[in-house]
């Protein structure tokens, strides 16, 4: 989070401004919000009785929830031109995958510009040239499936690969620390002309 705010920082000084979305998108819908929110309130109020939290600490618990973003929430800061975002999500069944005490999450970056999302994805596997056998992507699939019939996807191209297994996180921020602070923001959208960068039919 600290790095995306050296970004947010960084691209105010762009020609075109870019904005970098800070704000973590945590439940799929307004209901399940709801839920989530209704149940820290729950906890705090009992953490608090109970001596185990401060008030403080309770009022805490309750905001990261409310202030929590929801699928379409965020969709109408991805689909605003030039909003640069990371996703993560998990690979796999996370629900089962907490049993295990082992979750393991996966890191990429996304942009849409004019109908058109880029995204960069340090696990691409080349030669793939639709969106469905594209793989780990699970909440970027999610995104293109809420934006039909809201704002139009005409393009999706990937780029990226060569992750071991767990390097995605630092790839994917040494790719947006080369795109915003060496390369000023000039390349993002221009997917068509980079090397390596694929456009898969979906």
């Amino acid at each position: 989070m600290l790095f995306l705010e050296k970004m947010q920082e960084i691209s105010k000084t762009l020609e075109e401004k870019l904005s970098i979305c800070q704000n973590p998108v945590m439940f799929a819908s307004g209901e399940s919000k709801k839920l989530w929110v209704q149940a820290a309130k729950t906890e705090s109020t009992t953490g608090v009785q109970n001596g185990k939290i401060t008030l403080e600490e309770g009022k805490t618990l309750i905001e990261n929830f409310t202030q929590g973003l929801t699928l379409s929430g965020f969709l109408k800061q991805l689909t605003t031109t030039g909003t640069l975002a990371v996703l993560i999500n998990p690979l796999g069944n996370a629900i089962e995958q907490q049993s295990e005490d082992v979750v393991s999450w996966h890191t990429y970056a996304v942009i849409y510009k004019d109908g058109v999302l880029g995204v960069y994805d340090s696990s691409f596997v080349k030669g793939r040239k639709t969106f469905q056998s594209c793989t780990g992507v699970a909440l970027v699939k999610g995104f293109v499936k809420a934006l039909k019939g809201k704002r139009k996807v005409t393009e999706i191209w990937f780029g990226g690969g060569g992750n071991k297994g767990t390097d995605c996180q630092e790839m994917t921020r040494k790719w947006i620390e080369r795109e915003i602070v060496y390369q000023k923001g000039a390349n993002l959208g221009n997917w068509c002309q980079r090397r390596g960068w694929v456009q898969v039919e979906f």
